[in-house]
């Protein structure tokens, strides 16, 4: 594996996130197939807003992202991805550990069901992560930005 630099998400990196979620949404996760963009961008502009962002680049090019996870807590893990070709080469587990993200039941209010035939999940589940399908959380954020009666 390359060397690797995790970083605080910046201003810069929002739209390759949002792409890159949005793109493997629809292709990976059963619960996204007919899902329109405007919704997609409802569910991921709060956790966008309200998420801790690290980001997995290169020390010798710390603006090209080899992947990244959104969270709230150690339990709370929006999205992680890592770009096809870094895949397998513990970029994924780098980020987890460097959010401190606990083994057992993850919550998840966006979650991807199959990666290249395998169902994702219970892949997840062989690294010792329970995901738990949290769809209402990103709501939860808008309710507490805008108040209950907006919601």
């Amino acid at each position: 594996m390359a060397r690797i630099v995790i970083r605080d998400g910046e201003d810069g990196d929002r739209a390759y996130v949002l792409d890159t979620t949005h793109k493997t949404l629809l292709e990976s996760s059963a619960y996204f197939y007919h899902v329109s963009p405007q919704t997609v961008r409802l569910l991921l502009d709060p956790i966008m807003a309200t998420y801790k962002l690290l980001v997995a680049v290169t020390p010798e090019d710390p603006t090209s992202i080899l992947g990244y996870v959104l969270f709230e807590s150690s339990i709370v893990v929006a999205f992680i991805y890592v770009r096809s070709q870094f895949r397998k080469a513990g970029i994924g587990r780098a980020l987890l550990d460097a959010a401190d993200t606990l083994k057992g039941d993850v919550s998840c209010p966006l979650i991807v069901t199959s990666m290249y035939g395998q169902n994702f999940p219970r892949l997840a589940q062989s690294k010792g992560y329970k995901l738990r399908f949290r769809p209402y959380l990103p709501l939860e954020i808008s309710a507490a930005i805008y108040g209950a009666s907006h919601a």
